[in-house]
């Protein structure tokens, strides 16, 4: 009975049976639920801080520049720098995850680079939580004796962009340098294949390419068709003439073996090329690092195959050379019309005169 006692005086003698020995089993089942919420939510942080980050390079090419992600955990930012030809100024520019411009230094792919204005400041973000990483990435991943510039322009803007706020549209920052720019009134806003040959490469680039375009494996098929493949059988890089005269018509296919684009020249086309170019359900794309990594990969093979393979002619080299570079310029993610998320990539399609 607890008759008489003052409420404090009921309440201490209610703790001490409650920390009694009968009471303690009980007691201590109480708490596993929030113990393990606890821990659960210390483990999720955790897990963010320590989440490995990886850095993906695309593309690294001499004449076209450097395309690649980042990725931490869930965030992830796509880069590209490139001097586009006819011009001496270089271009950088970071992506949030589903392709939108979020950082921005150089103008001579303003008009390609900022055709899609749309933006999200929480996606930019995130994407920009792992911007001051990119760095150290670079250094491993990119050929510094190659690639330097390239990677010093990235570092400059991944670093600037890393300690901005992110506002209402991507950010602009032309201070980025690494080598001497000349200024806003150079335009080259797209890259073409009339440009890209091995030509006027410094030595080391030079070297750098030669020494690649020994991986190209190249020769003709019964038909008389060319057919080459790039780092194995992961890689592969098709370019066959099915017209009669100066008409070439090319497919460049990525590591997986699925095509990523052709080049059509007249009505003389294969029909298994129609059918992969146009197909009813396209496969769905998984993971878009791997996809992308995969095209850049193939527009590497094609590129060194245009440049470098005797095997070529000179006019299968420029048709090679010409659906490598257009698509160089669809490497990244293009958000859709309402910005929400990336488009499926697409088989591209172009077709020439001869």
């Amino acid at each position: 009975m607890l008759t008489g006692l003052s409420l404090p005086q009921r309440l201490a003698r209610a703790v001490r049976r409650a920390c009694s020995s009968r009471y303690r089993t009980l007691i201590a089942l109480a708490l596993v639920p929030l113990v393990a919420s606890l821990l659960t939510v210390t483990c999720a942080e955790a897990a963010e801080v320590s989440a490995p980050t990886s850095t993906t390079i695309f593309l690294a090419d001499p004449k076209l520049g450097v395309a690649g992600a980042i990725q931490s955990g869930d965030s992830i930012m796509y880069f590209e720098v490139v001097t586009p030809p006819g011009s001496t100024e270089v271009s950088t520019r970071l992506l949030d995850a589903v392709g939108r411009t979020i950082a921005i230094s150089g103008h001579s792919m303003d008009s390609k680079w900022l055709s899609n204005t749309s933006y999200d400041s929480v996606a930019a973000a995130k994407s920009l939580s792992i911007a001051a990483k990119l760095p150290s990435g670079l250094a491993t991943v990119l050929d510094q004796s190659v690639f330097g510039r390239e990677a010093a322009h990235l570092s400059g803007i991944a670093i600037s962009a890393s300690r901005s706020t992110p506002g209402t549209a991507a950010l602009r920052d032309n201070s980025i340098s690494g080598d001497s720019i000349s200024g806003d009134s150079i335009s080259g806003d797209s890259i073409s294949g009339d440009s890209i040959s091995g030509d006027s490469m410094d030595p080391a680039a030079r070297a750098f390419d030669v020494a690649d375009a020994a991986r190209v494996a190249a020769g003709r098929d019964s038909l008389g068709n060319l057919t080459a493949i790039y780092l194995g059988t992961s890689v592969s890089t098709f370019a066959a003439s099915r017209t009669r005269g100066s008409g070439i018509s090319v497919e460049i296919a990525s590591t997986s073996g699925a095509p990523v684009g052709y080049l059509f020249s007249g009505n003389n086309v294969p029909n298994t090329w129609n059918a992969k170019a146009f197909p009813a359900h396209p496969p769905a794309v998984i993971d878009p690092i791997e996809y992308y990594k995969g095209v850049g990969t193939a527009v590497r093979g094609a590129l060194l195959l245009g440049r470098y393979s005797p095997v070529a002619t000179a006019a299968e080299a420029k048709a090679i050379t010409r659906i490598a570079a257009d698509l160089r310029n669809r490497l990244l993610p293009v958000p859709t019309s309402d910005a929400a998320t990336a488009s499926a990539p697409a088989i591209y399609t172009s077709t020439s005169g001869g």
